[in-house]
C-alpha cells in the first residue's frame, strides 16, 4: 500500500509538472510595435458631422414597400456635403436603387483593391418603446459625453469614421497605390440586396479584392473580468441561420372530452426536446483561434486550463454552457421564438405551430440542423419544413489569420490601440460580409470604437449611443489603415 501511495503521489506530482510545463510557455500572439505616428483630428466637427447623420430615419423593411427612397437620397446628398474631397475625388455609383458604391483608382493596377464597408440603414422604433428614449431616437443629440440616436453604433459611426479618415487622408495629398472601395448598404437589416447585387457588378467588372473589412462589435473596455485590458475582437466569421416551422396535428373538439394528447400539447412537447437536447459544444475551430489568442494574455490559473485542454475540455464545455453569450460563440444554437395555437379556452385546437431559429456554427450545416430537429423531436405527429419565405443560409467560410490583410490589420490595431487584446472572432450574426466571400478568402469585421458592454447591448434597443471620445481613435485607426493597405502588404 506504501508502495502504491508513492506511486500515486508520484503520477499526481508528474501531471502537475505537465499541467505547469504546457501552460507556462503559451507564447503571446499579440504584436508589439512602435505607435503609429500623432493625427490631429477635429473631434468638434467629426462629432457633428455623426450627430446629423443620426437626424435621417434611414430605416429598412423587410416590406421594402414601406422603405422610403427619398429618405435615403437626403442621406446620400448629407453625404455628399459632409465630405466633398471624398465626393471630388472618388467615383459614386448607386447600386440596387439606394446603396452606393466608391472607387478610389490606384496607381498599381498589379495590387489587388481593398474594399471597406458598413451600411446606412437602421432598424425601425418600436412604437411601445417610442416614450422611453431619453433623446428622441433621430434627434442626434450630443449630450453627456455621448452622441444619442438609432444607428450610433449600428453602424453609422463607423462609416462616418471611415468617411472622415478617407476626406482627411485625400486633404493631406494622399494618394494610394491600391485602389479602393467604399460600400455603404441600404438594407443590411434585412434582404442585403444591395451587398448582393455590388458584389455582383464587382465580379462582372473581374474584380478580386485583396481583403473586405466590415462592422464588427466594437472594442470592449470591460470585455472580461479576468483581463484587466481592451478586448479587440477581428471577425473571422459569421454564423449561419435557419428558422424551422414545426406543426404539431392532432384531433379537435370540445374541452371537456378532450384527446389524450392534443395539438398543443404534442407540439409543447416537441418544443422541450429540443431546448432540452441543443447541438453539442465544438471548442475546436474558431473557438479554438479565440483561445489561442486569448489564453497567454490571461492570469496563470485560466492560463493553465486553456494550455491543457486535453484534460480540461469536458469541465470547460460545462463552465462554456452556463454563460449564454459565450455558449453561442461554442455551438449552433436553438431558440424558439413563436409558439401559435387555439382561439378559445373550451376549444380544442386542431394544430400548433411553432417557429425555432438555429444559428449555425461554422463546420455544421442547414441539412445538419434539420436532420438534427427531426432527430430530437422524433414524432411523426409532428411535421418539420423550413420557414417558407425565409432565406436560410450555411456559416460564411473562415477567413485566414496568416494572410497579409490579417497581419496588416493586426499591426494597425497594436500601433493605435497598444493596450488591447486582439483575438480572432466568431460573429453570431449575419453581415452584408458574407457576400463578398465570392471575391476573396480575406473577410473581416472589426469596429475600432471603444465601449463598455453595456453600450453596445443597446444596438438595436433603446437609448441607442456612442461615446464622442472613442470617436477620434477610430478615425486614427482607419486612416492609418488606408496608408498601410495602399502598397504592398507582408504577412
Amino acid at each position: 500500500m506504501r508502495r502504491f501511495g508513492i506511486g500515486v503521489v508520484g503520477a499526481l506530482g508528474l501531471l502537475v509538472a505537465v499541467l505547469f510545463v504546457r501552460a507556462a510557455p503559451l507564447t503571446s500572439k499579440q504584436l508589439r510595435v512602435p505607435p503609429g505616428p500623432r493625427l490631429t483630428i477635429d473631434t468638434d466637427g467629426l462629432t457633428e458631422r455623426l450627430a446629423g447623420s443620426l437626424r435621417f430615419p434611414t430605416i429598412s423593411y423587410r416590406e421594402t414597400e414601406r422603405m422610403d427612397p427619398a429618405v435615403f437620397r437626403s442621406f446620400h446628398a448629407y453625404l455628399e456635403r459632409s465630405f466633398p474631397a471624398v465626393h471630388a475625388t472618388l467615383e459614386r455609383e448607386t447600386v440596387a436603387d439606394l446603396s452606393l458604391l466608391f472607387t478610389w483608382p490606384g496607381r498599381d493596377p498589379s495590387l489587388r483593391p481593398v474594399l471597406w464597408m458598413g451600411h446606412m440603414d437602421v432598424v425601425p422604433i418600436e412604437d411601445a418603446s417610442a416614450s422611453e428614449w431619453i433623446y428622441p431616437p433621430f434627434g442626434g443629440e450630443i449630450r453627456d459625453g455621448f452622441i444619442w440616436g438609432r444607428g450610433a453604433i449600428d453602424d453609422k459611426a463607423d462609416i462616418i469614421c471611415m468617411l472622415e479618415a478617407i476626406e482627411r487622408s485625400i486633404e493631406r495629398g494622399f494618394h494610394p497605390d491600391r485602389s479602393f472601395y467604399l460600400f455603404l448598404g441600404h438594407d443590411e437589416e434585412v434582404q442585403s440586396v444591395g451587398a448582393e447585387a455590388a458584389v455582383a457588378l464587382l465580379e462582372s467588372r473581374g474584380v478580386e479584392l485583396e481583403y473586405v473589412l466590415d462592422e464588427g462589435g466594437g472594442f470592449l473596455v470591460d470585455g472580461l473580468s479576468i483581463l484587466d485590458r481592451t478586448l479587440a475582437p477581428l471577425v473571422i466569421a459569421e454564423k449561419g441561420s435557419v428558422s424551422f416551422e414545426l406543426i404539431a396535428r392532432g384531433t379537435a373538439g370540445h374541452s371537456s372530452v378532450p384527446p389524450r394528447n392534443t395539438a398543443a400539447g404534442i407540439l409543447a412537447a416537441a418544443v422541450v426536446r429540443l431546448e432540452g437536447n441543443p447541438m453539442p459544444a465544438n471548442l475546436g475551430g474558431t473557438v479554438r483561434l479565440t483561445l489561442d489568442f486569448l489564453a497567454p494574455e490571461l492570469p496563470f490559473g485560466p492560463r493553465l486550463v486553456l494550455g491543457n485542454l486535453w484534460l480540461f475540455e469536458t469541465p470547460l464545455r460545462y463552465f462554456v454552457a452556463q454563460d449564454r453569450v459565450i455558449d453561442a460563440l461554442a455551438r449552433t444554437t436553438t431558440a424558439v421564438t413563436i409558439l401559435q395555437s387555439g382561439v378559445k379556452a373550451n376549444v380544442v385546437p386542431q394544430e400548433a405551430r411553432a417557429v425555432v431559429n438555429h444559428r449555425i456554427l461554422p463546420g455544421d450545416s442547414v441539412e445538419g440542423v434539420r436532420k438534427h430537429v427531426v432527430r430530437t423531436v422524433d414524432d411523426d405527429r409532428v411535421e418539420v419544413r423550413i420557414l417558407p419565405r425565409s432565406k436560410p443560409r450555411g456559416p460564411s467560410p473562415v477567413s485566414r489569420i496568416d494572410s497579409a490583410a490579417f497581419s496588416t490589420i493586426q499591426r494597425t490595431v497594436a500601433e493605435r490601440f497598444p493596450e488591447a487584446v486582439l483575438i480572432p472572432a466568431l460573429s453570431t450574426g449575419g453581415t452584408d460580409a458574407r457576400f463578398f466571400h465570392r471575391l476573396t478568402d480575406s473577410v473581416y469585421r472589426l469596429t475600432p470604437i471603444e465601449v463598455q458592454r453595456e453600450t453596445l447591448q443597446r444596438a438595436h434597443g433603446l437609448n441607442e449611443r456612442v461615446p464622442v471620445a472613442s470617436l477620434p481613435r477610430a478615425v486614427a485607426f482607419y486612416s492609418r489603415l488606408m496608408e498601410a493597405s495602399a502598397g504592398p502588404m507582408l504577412p
